[in-house]
């Protein structure tokens, strides 16, 4: 769901942030291929949100390089979704 709200912003060319859940940024922090994915999306960083960064503490701390901005926000309410996806789709919604 994530993953496919991110594609129709890249179509769109109007976003302003790029926000990950937990398994698309590990998957890509195992691959080693952050900056591929930042230079793809042309950003400079991304978001994930507080919860994210928890469950991949270690990882993050290895691997961040003042590139993964850790955003404090309350996730949305929906049994279904793990904390983390629902704090990434708060964060996602967030509007500044």
């Amino acid at each position: 769901m994530i993953l496919l709200k991110i594609l129709r912003l890249i179509e769109s060319e109007k976003f302003l942030m790029i926000v990950v859940d937990t398994d698309f940024l590990s998957a890509i922090l195992k691959i080693e291929e952050l900056e591929l994915v930042l230079e793809e999306l042309s950003v400079d960083e991304i978001f994930v949100p507080v919860q994210v960064e928890k469950e991949l503490l270690d990882e993050l701390e290895r691997k961040m390089e003042g590139r993964i901005r850790v955003e404090d926000i309350d996730p949305i309410e929906d049994e279904e979704l793990g904390k983390g996806e629902r704090a990434v789709i708060a964060l996602a919604d967030k509007e500044d």
